[in-house]
Formats: C-alpha cells, sequence, structure tokens
C-alpha cells in the first residue's frame, strides 16, 4: 500500500522542517510513503531547499514547480501527480510527530472512512498575549453537525480517492486565492456521501508568527 503526502509550498523556508518530520514517519511495514512538493511561486524558488533534503530523505521525493500563486490549482497540481489511492495533506509550516501518518491510517482502517482528519495544534512564541496562548484561536478542529462531520481541510488531512464521492474532485481555482477552497472541497465530498471521521491522536503542529498572533490578525482572517 502507497500514500502520496502532498506539500504545496509558496515562499516558506520552513517547508524544509516540515519535509524532515515526513522523512521520519514510521510506517508498517506494508505502506510506502512518497512525498509530493508542490511550489508554486512564479519562480521555483523551493527548489534548491526541497532537493537539497531529498538527499537524506530516504524515500521517494517529488519536486514540481506550479507557478500561479493559486493553493487550489497547486493542489490539483499535486493530485494528477498522485499515482496512489490514498493521499495525505500537510501545510509547508507544520511539522508531523513521526507516527502522524500511521495514526491517520490505523484510523481509516478502523473506521471505514473515505477521509481523516487530525487536529493543528498552535504553538505561539513567549510574546504572544496569553490569552492567546490559552484558547489557542489558531488551531484547527473539525466541527459537528449533529454528530457528524460534514467538511475538512487540507492542513491535516488524509483521503482515499477511489472512494467514489472522491474519485474526480478536484479543488475550485476561482478560491485559490480567497481561501476557502478546502471548506468546499470535503463540504461537496460529503454531500456526495463520503464519511469523514477524525483523530485526536494524529496531530500536526504549527508556529504562529508573531504578526499573526495579533487581535487584528484574527478579525481580519
Amino acid at each position: 500500500m502507497r500514500v502520496d503526502i502532498c506539500v504545496c509550498t509558496f515562499r516558506r523556508p520552513s517547508v524544509a522542517e516540515t519535509l524532515r518530520t515526513l522523512f521520519v514517519q514510521v510506517l508498517p511495514a506494508d505502506v510506502e510513503a512518497r512525498i509530493i512538493v508542490v511550489d508554486n511561486d512564479a519562480r521555483p524558488t523551493a527548489e534548491a531547499t526541497v532537493r537539497r533534503a531529498a538527499e537524506t530523505a530516504g524515500r521517494s521525493v517529488r519536486y514540481m514547480h506550479h507557478p500561479g500563486q493559486n493553493i487550489s490549482a497547486a493542489r490539483n497540481a499535486a493530485l494528477r501527480a498522485s499515482t496512489s489511492d490514498l493521499v495525505a495533506f500537510i501545510d509547508d509550516d507544520e511539522t508531523a510527530p513521526e507516527n502522524w501518518l500511521a495514526t491517520l491510517l490505523s484510523k481509516m482502517k478502523q473506521s471505514g472512512a473515505d477521509v481523516v482528519l487530525g487536529p493543528v495544534v498552535s504553538t505561539y512564541a513567549e510574546q504572544a498575549p496569553g490569552w492567546m496562548q490559552r484558547t489557542a484561536p489558531h488551531a484547527t478542529q473539525p466541527v459537528s453537525v449533529l454528530g457528524e462531520i460534514t467538511t475538512g481541510y487540507t492542513c491535516n488531512v488524509l483521503f482515499n480517492r477511489s472512494s467514489p464521492p472522491l474519485n474526480d474532485l478536484c479543488f475550485d481555482e476561482t478560491l485559490g486565492r480567497s481561501g476557502g477552497e478546502d471548506t468546499y472541497f470535503f463540504a461537496r465530498a460529503y454531500k456526495h456521501g463520503a464519511r469523514i471521521a477524525y483523530t485526536s491522536e494524529a496531530p500536526v503542529f504549527e508556529p504562529v508568527p508573531l504578526e499573526r498572533a495579533r487581535l487584528s490578525w484574527l478579525v481580519q482572517r
């Protein structure tokens, strides 16, 4: 069984640390992971970083330059490059513990779900407001409606593209600069019958830059 882990990146040196945590994923003996990195900048600014990191990867890494500064287009490029039924997405400023992917796979097998989400845990600098560190408004978790998760996100997810609700589904490129494209993607999958599960045991960690650790940023967002 193979899983393609997709990372879309745009001018973030932190992608090197994201990749480092993907290289050391501990997987069952019958699971192989391949990593697809899509660089969405006008120039291939991440290429050197990705290729340097790949030298010590220990697993397959494919770098792709897909200019356009449109996150939906980048994610669609990743889906086209994938040759596996199972696809995971993680953001280029996140890090994953070594059991992250194995835990998502285990939850998918146990639940029979088409999509499995994990939480995004925000980490704050000491200078961030105390209320923000206590409440973690930047964190990401699914919301249930009448006991069911009806949509999802791409910052921590595994899904099965061979499932009919997800087969041939793509990200809406008209939303690629405004945001909400991943919410819409999984909402459509749910509407067509996809089952979405969640496990708190597969977190990824995302540092919050000081410029985002402000109430004004949250209000604008």
